[in-house]
């Protein structure tokens, strides 16, 4: 009695035969699978990070391949804005989400240049804070030097600069528990964030009381990510604001498009 399979590998295909006496391969099936198999590790090993996988360098391949487009609106935050549904166009301007989840304030001041890498955008927005919502020791100035030095480093690289309030957390939410996020200390990275704008000449969107006085039942799904309602309101403000940051607000039809 015999029978057949076929093993599929990262689209390349092996085929087995085996028989009542045991496996038997074809001297052109061996040397066929062996080629096969030694193809399909040559392009795994080509795609493997040296240090292993990291969402953070696979999402940073993906927005250099979004920036290449001219002129864009770049969106710089951490997963509150790679989650969000941001329009593709805003005043005629493409819009690229450069939401990486897990970024902090230090870690985008670090690499906004190389992440640019040359690109001049017409407007840089961040939304960045809540990775930094972290117990802070009475004196650590560590945020606002560090989110100085990212306005600082985005000034250099985009003539109009904007800036997103760090939305409300949620106490008892189980990420904000298991995250060791501290609710009490967003107030003060706001009024650090708004101090750092002026300084820069920076735009400052407020979606942290738009949402706070919106009355929802519930702003997040786990303390920290916001829920769809609190989306909707987080998205209006983020393109109110850029249209404002970008002098269009009061243009409408085409060169408006917000279509998602």
């Amino acid at each position: 009695m015999k029978w057949g399979w076929t093993l599929l590998l990262g689209g390349l295909t092996v085929a087995v035969a085996t028989s009542a006496a045991g496996l038997v391969w074809s001297r052109v099936e061996l040397r066929k699978a062996h080629k096969d198999i030694t193809a399909l590790s040559t392009r795994l090993d080509s795609l493997k990070p040296a240090s292993g996988h990291e969402h953070s360098d696979v999402r940073q391949f993906m927005i250099r391949q979004e920036l290449r487009r001219v002129g864009p609106v770049i969106v710089l935050g951490d997963s509150i804005t790679e989650a969000a549904p941001l329009p593709k166009v805003i005043c005629g301007r493409a819009v690229v989400n450069a939401g990486i989840g897990g970024a902090d304030t230090n870690f985008a001041a670090k690499t906004i240049s190389a992440l640019l890498n040359g690109i001049s955008p017409a407007l840089i927005v961040l939304a960045l804070g809540t990775n930094d919502s972290h117990p802070i020791p009475e004196g650590d100035d560590s945020f606002a030097n560090s989110y100085d030095a990212l306005l600082k480093e985005a000034s250099a690289l985009s003539p109009r600069l904007a800036v997103v309030t760090v939305p409300s957390i949620a106490a008892d939410g189980p990420l904000t528990r298991a995250a060791g996020f501290d609710s009490s200390i967003v107030p003060d990275l706001n009024i650090k964030i708004e101090r750092a704008a002026g300084k820069y000449g920076a735009a400052v969107i407020d979606v942290r009381d738009a949402i706070d006085q919106a009355g929802l039942p519930a702003a997040t799904i786990d303390g920290v990510h916001l829920s769809s309602r609190a989306y909707d309101i987080w998205l209006t403000r983020v393109a109110g604001g850029i249209r404002k940051a970008m002098a269009c607000e009061a243009i409408t039809g085409a060169a408006l498009s917000t279509a998602r």
